[in-house]
């Protein structure tokens, strides 16, 4: 799954079987599980609502990564696994409204779809759930959230890392924005070893 997940909010669990020839099938039973970040697995019952095609709603109630396997017996004996990150529900406070206000008007902002706004916003959430340490979520972490899109969305139209200087002297963009570094600075997470 390359979609961002949340504490508390679904994430849709979907496995597709075919047999020899491609065509969609049940297998003979089933079981799926989701291993949680601490090791533990828990069992989830799946709804088939066409042949072949099982789904269950999953709610995570822990960060991490979570690891869903189904196992499918008989004719279509197989086992799919697919992995999914979940970031704390907090980081999913700021919304695109919140975004576009924080760009301001004439910033450009308007020329992005939501759609595209949107999984920016999912993307840098991801980023800065694993860069950070956001529990509790405070108000300096939205703005440095916030600031994360805008740099994203800045970013796109340059050739890689570089933009035009004085006398259209190449500049290397630096990796880290000061402002986003200001904010999220007694947040980040110290790597050891």
């Amino acid at each position: 799954m390359t979609d961002a997940f949340f504490v508390g909010k679904v994430v849709p669990l979907r496995f597709l079987l075919t047999d020899e020839d491609d065509n969609p099938a049940d297998p003979t039973s089933y079981s799926l599980t989701v291993r949680h970040p601490n090791g533990t697995t828990e069992a989830l019952a799946a709804a088939n609502p066409e042949v072949g095609d099982w789904r269950a709603d999953y709610y995570p109630v822990s960060v991490g990564r979570f690891v869903a396997t189904f196992v499918a017996t008989g004719a279509v004996a197989d086992a799919i696994e697919d992995t999914f990150d979940v970031a704390p529900a907090a980081s999913a406070a700021v919304t695109i409204a919140q975004v576009k206000e924080y760009a301001g008007a004439n910033s450009g902002i308007e020329q992005w779809p939501d759609d595209e706004l949107e999984t920016t916003l999912a993307a840098e959430q991801v980023a800065q759930a694993r860069a950070c340490r956001i529990d509790p979520y405070s108000l300096d972490l939205a703005e440095a959230l916030k600031r994360r899109v805008l740099r994203n969305l800045a970013l796109r139209p340059l050739p890689i890392g570089i933009v035009g200087g004085a006398n259209f002297e190449p500049l290397r963009i630096g990796k880290r924005d000061p402002e986003i570094r200001r904010l999220e600075g007694t947040y980040r997470k110290v790597v050891i070893g």
